[in-house]
């Protein structure tokens, strides 16, 4: 009987001893991984419990214009390593058509994985992941940048890009994932596009004639507004294999505040005055361009493009009135006629018989004078037109003489 109640004692601590070392394990006492990576793993099962104030995303407001494209920057915030990423977005269909997503701060190279789809019209879901190397530290910035077209029958108004977790699947939703596969839900900020539709102003450029290696050329930008103007912005696009350089000279007063942006092809102005200086109701010169013009530039016609090309900061055409209200206006590009030396009656052909019979009508028989004096000036030395110049295009183009000279940058 002692042998049996030692046997069942001996059973009885063995079981017990089996019942610890499976518990062990359930529990991961005997786990080789720290108690932290366990906890974190049961917390990645129940995303829903891991809303926290420890991140965000948010929108900027911006005014839009009908017809118009912009890009429009989702930004964030987050205090750990991240690994990943997902914004849900949402949006009126019948205003804005998606086109297509531009990287930013955050997504900005190759060591992840990125995908947008849009499940149902005017929702919209992005994805990124990185590798270990690549994991982002705490900061924040722009996360991506979503191009969109602006209906051209867009009425006026506000409409709300929002920022949330809409479910579906594959969900759409908002989510930062940290360097241990965390998910966190961040703060969200909704967006709101305002739609404006002004025909109550203008901007402008004129044509102008030039040639190829005219430098100081001035062009003017110029307006309409009938309202107090308390800033504008101009947005310029330019051909940099034509135009070599852009500097900008402002209308008086003086503003307060200005800014000159100039890219390989885009130039931005804008300025602002102090309430005692706005600028009444009128018209007038906004802005003034001395351009010039590259030697080797091509005969031909080329663009100054006001438009509204977006970014960071953005390159538009807005005025601003007393009150901060935005007004786009209506837009009028200009063109340069580019013309070689001589041809006179400025064309794009030339020398020839038709140059000849235009300078001598103007010199002897009042007709009108050329588009570009300058290019009048056959010999090139700084006077004329006169007979020697006469003289000279006849010797070239009939006596094989040599050929005109640079007639706009003279040589003295």
């Amino acid at each position: 009987m002692m042998y049996k109640n030692s046997f069942m004692k001996t059973g009885l601590i063995f079981l017990v001893f089996i019942l610890f070392i499976g518990l062990s394990s359930i529990h991961g006492f005997s786990s080789q991984v720290p108690i932290e990576k366990r906890i974190d793993r049961v917390l990645v099962v129940n995303p829903q419990f891991m809303d926290s104030n420890d991140c965000s995303m948010w929108m900027d407001n911006m005014t839009v214009h009908p017809g118009e494209t912009y890009d429009i920057p989702v930004h964030g915030s987050w205090s750990f390593t991240m690994s990943g990423l997902s914004i849900g977005l949402q949006f009126n269909p019948d205003v804005f058509e998606f086109v297509g997503i531009h990287r930013a701060l955050t997504i900005s190279d190759d060591a992840f994985t990125f995908q947008y789809v849009e499940p149902i019209p005017g929702l919209l879901s992005i994805g990124a992941a990185w590798m270990p190397s690549s994991y982002k530290p705490a900061g924040s910035g722009i996360l991506v940048r979503i191009i969109v077209n602006v209906a051209g029958d867009a009425a006026p108004g506000e409409h709300i890009v929002n920022l949330g977790n809409f479910g579906g699947f594959p969900p759409v939703g908002c989510e930062f994932a940290d360097e241990f596969s965390i998910v966190h839900y961040p703060e969200l900020t909704d967006g709101t596009l305002t739609v404006m539709q002004s025909t109550d102003c203008s901007m402008w450029i004129n044509n102008m004639t030039v040639s190829p290696g005219e430098t100081y050329v001035t062009c003017y930008i110029q307006g309409s507004w009938p309202f107090t103007i308390s800033g504008y912005n101009i947005g310029l696009q330019f051909d940099p294999a034509v135009i070599e350089d852009i500097s900008v000279f402002w209308m008086h007063p003086p503003p307060v505040a200005a800014w000159i942006i100039i890219e390989p092809s885009l130039l931005a102005i804008g300025c602002a005055w102090m309430p005692g200086n706005y600028i009444p109701p009128g018209s007038g010169v906004l802005a003034t361009l001395h351009i010039d013009i590259f030697e080797d530039a091509e005969s031909g016609e080329t663009i100054l493009d006001l438009d509204n090309f977006g970014g960071d900061p953005p390159i538009d055409c807005i005025y601003s009135d007393e009150s901060s209200v935005e007004h786009y206006p209506e837009l009028t590009d200009g063109a340069l006629f580019i013309v070689e030396c001589a041809d006179i009656d400025s064309n794009g052909n030339g020398p020839d018989i038709a140059d000849l019979v235009y300078l001598v009508d103007y010199m002897f028989q009042e007709g009108p004078a050329p588009h570009i004096m300058c290019q009048a000036d056959i010999d090139a030395n700084g006077v004329g037109p006169d007979i020697a110049d006469l003289v000279y295009l006849v010797d070239y183009m009939f006596q094989g003489g040599p050929s005109p000279g640079d007639c706009c940058n003279p040589p003295w």
